[in-house]
């Protein structure tokens, strides 16, 4: 018998319901979705789709009205309030279109206060780790600047090493590119990109950016709280998979399967592999 799959994330009929006075707000409706560990995934969809709502889930900022999230095989959802802090603290890493940073602080200090928190690791590391992280994003040469004192663009890469400082199994980016020129978004990209090889972080990615989306292994299309469809790259092509499981591809590939009989793989770093049968 084959061993169950072990994924990183396992979400099953998770619903998410806003309640205002007598007024309910369905935000998710029976969301079904599993990440493997090192993927990098863009939660694409409109304003309102619910693609924060099930960042924020996942996160354990809020909690599931129904349904099941599963980290590393733990249930997250039914975690007590210190024990889903425990978890924020420890094992998830949140970028947000704003960066959130103590301004009295200088750059290194804002990743080391992170750690110091956490206590994840001694002391004597702490330092050590910050300077490490802020080399990796590019911007050591301002570890010794305040927030008001660097760019948009320098920020969010500071963002980021804070995400990573407690070393987490996922991390979580909210529109990292919404307040920056293209140039910069890029750049971020990119840069998450790098991480994500380096470190095999598993990162979820929301935006609306496509230029973003599409430098994905993975997109997922939210609408009205359901999955509207997941695009799995292949070479520079996508190939959509709706909720159902159905799988569309490039008209170009439809020719050059037709009549033949066709595997499809996806490989643990979420390429797509189709491959012909005699």
């Amino acid at each position: 018998m084959n061993k169950e799959t072990q994924y990183i994330i396992d979400i099953k009929n998770l619903i998410k319901i806003y309640r205002k006075g007598h007024i309910e707000v369905t935000a998710l409706r029976g969301i079904n979705l599993t990440v493997n560990e090192g993927d990098i995934l863009a939660i694409v969809g409109s304003s309102g789709s619910g693609k924060s709502t099930l960042l924020n889930l996942i996160g354990g900022i809020s909690v599931p009205s129904a349904g099941t999230i599963k980290v590393d095989q733990e249930e997250i959802s039914t975690l007590s309030d210190s024990k889903l802090a425990k978890y924020r603290r420890e094992k998830v890493g949140f970028v947000w279109q704003i960066a959130n940073m103590l301004p009295d602080l200088n750059i290194i200090d804002n990743v080391r206060i992170t750690m110091l928190a956490a206590k994840k690791f001694k002391r004597n590391e702490v330092y050590d780790r910050a300077k490490k992280l802020l080399d990796d994003v590019g911007i050591f040469h301002r570890a010794n600047h305040r927030v008001f004192q660097i760019s948009g663009g320098e920020l969010q890469r500071a963002s980021i090493a804070i995400a990573l400082a407690n070393d987490p199994q996922i991390v979580l980016a909210d529109e990292p590119t919404g307040e920056l020129d293209s140039e910069t978004s890029q750049k971020i990209i990119e840069m998450l990109k790098m991480l994500n090889e380096k470190y095999n972080k598993t990162m979820l990615i929301v935006t609306h950016n496509p230029s973003v989306a599409k430098q994905c292994k993975r997109q997922l299309t939210i609408k009205d709280g359901v999955i509207l469809k997941q695009s799995l790259k292949s070479g520079v092509e996508y190939i959509d998979i709706d909720q159902d499981g159905r799988l569309t591809i490039p008209e170009e590939l439809r020719t050059t399967f037709a009549n033949k009989r066709v595997r499809v793989i996806q490989t643990r770093d979420g390429e797509i592999k189709l491959i012909t049968e005699s």
